[in-house]
């Protein structure tokens, strides 16, 4: 068995995940539920992405098999923050970093190679899920993030995090979190429009990766135009056709809310003929040529090195994109 207690203010739940032979059963506070019926549950609690393991029975499941050492460190993985750092005693600089996989899909699990990656520099990488639509909308999105990053500011001397250099990461859709917590930190009224807390995390440099910037243009740019109308149903409950009539049709792009107050630390890879994020990347330099605001990029030419490329991690442009990050951030660290 595996149990897991929930609480927040004066609310709590425990939830309990028995397997056997025969597969496995689920109880919310002692009575037995099925997982279909879980919806309202688990976008109260906010149980989503590794949080959400815990009721899938595969990955739990597996954990209960392996022996005791194992099971700790892996049941650890699904439901603690994960940090990659180098060993030592001292402040380290925080890397702030949302993963990418359109909205609905990915772990922080799946940036465990970039995180160890990118911790050798020197910096502290602090790997957050967050809710994934549509169980979710991007404002609670956005909530769940800021929670996160404000937990950082909280437990700074726990875990010897440099709150004076703090950068925040992101690919893909992750970069439009990591986009909008740049928003967040410099607009002070912001989160007033979202509806969330404000973010007391204050980012001076970021590593922006194929991010989707501007869902508004996504709708109507060529090959990825169906797929954003999915995109922004799930994430605001409008699609293509009626995507004018969102209250929220700026709130959606954090582009829109780019300021001349933005850092001067930035790098931004991305390319060139990015199937998913044609021309996000492009625009968004624009609009920061137009602000005054510096940066560093880099974008791949080469068609098969497409979104999130780097990914790739060996040859070609992928290989001299990931050398300038390293450099990129090695520089920030020791700054």
């Amino acid at each position: 068995e595996v149990s897991l207690d929930l609480v927040e203010g004066s609310s709590h739940v425990s939830l309990r995940r028995h397997l056997d032979a025969s597969g496995g059963t689920l109880y919310v506070n002692g009575s037995r539920t099925r997982v279909q019926d879980l919806a309202q549950f688990k976008q109260q609690w906010r149980l989503e992405g590794d949080r959400s393991a815990f009721i899938g029975q595969g990955e739990v499941g597996a954990a209960v098999l392996q022996k005791p050492f194992q099971r700790r460190l892996q049941l650890e993985e699904l439901f603690g923050i994960d940090l990659y750092r180098k060993k030592g005693d001292g402040p380290q600089p925080v890397m702030f970093y949302t993963h990418g996989g359109g909205f609905d899909a990915g772990r922080k699990y799946h940036r465990r190679g970039m995180a160890t990656w990118m911790a050798k520099t020197g910096i502290c990488v602090v790997n957050v899920d967050f809710g994934l639509s549509p169980i979710f909308t991007f404002k609670e999105t956005l909530h769940m993030i800021v929670e996160a990053a404000n937990w950082v500011v909280d437990h700074a001397d726990e875990y010897n995090f440099d709150l004076s250099k703090v950068m925040v990461g992101g690919d893909s859709s992750g970069g439009w979190c990591a986009l909008y917590m740049l928003d967040l930190s410099t607009d002070e009224t912001l989160h007033e429009q979202l509806g969330i807390p404000a973010l007391r995390l204050k980012p001076d440099a970021a590593y922006l990766n194929c991010g989707m910037y501007d869902l508004r243009k996504m709708l109507h740019t060529f090959p990825v135009a169906p797929v954003s109308g999915v995109l922004t149903y799930d994430t605001m409950g409008y699609g293509k056709r009626t995507f004018e009539q969102s209250p929220d049709k700026e709130l959606i792009s954090p582009i829109n809310f780019v300021n001349a107050n933005f850092p001067r630390t930035l790098f931004l890879s991305y390319s060139r003929w990015d199937a998913l994020c044609y021309g996000q990347t492009q625009n968004l330099l624009k609009k920061l040529d137009a602000l005054g605001v510096p940066y560093e990029e880099f974008h791949s030419t080469n068609p098969l090195q497409n979104h999130c490329f780097m990914f790739n991690w060996n040859g070609g442009d992928c290989a001299e994109n990931n050398k300038r990050v390293w450099n990129y951030i090695k520089k920030y660290v020791e700054s």
